[in-house]
């Protein structure tokens, strides 16, 4: 039978001034607070990567209105959006991107 090495304590982030309230300073932070701290961290990280993702595309070829990869007229909806692609050019460029493994496809 093999033994499993403990895994080694949670480390403590240290706390944003806003935190201190909530979680105290790190040295009376247990490993609850550290984990709810971490927890709040990634969650922060994450939706500020969904804002991004989803921020009006900037393209120095893009007129306001046809799609910078084909030119068909891009639809009302989509521009409201702040999308540059048409709908069919967005698509490859997100199949593409999947297939060569890239996580930003704007």
């Amino acid at each position: 039978m093999t033994t499993q090495k403990p895994l080694p304590p949670l480390q403590p982030l240290a706390p944003l001034e806003d935190d201190k309230e909530t979680f105290g300073t790190p040295e009376v932070m247990d490993e609850a607070d550290a984990a709810s701290l971490f927890q709040m961290n990634e969650n922060t990280k994450a939706i500020a990567a969904v804002v991004a993702m989803n921020a009006p595309e900037k393209h120095p070829d893009f007129d306001g209105e046809s799609c910078i990869d084909c030119g068909e007229t891009i639809p009302e909806q989509r521009l409201k959006l702040g999308k540059i692609r048409c709908v069919d050019c967005q698509t490859a460029l997100e199949k593409r991107a999947k297939l060569f493994a890239r996580t930003n496809a704007s």
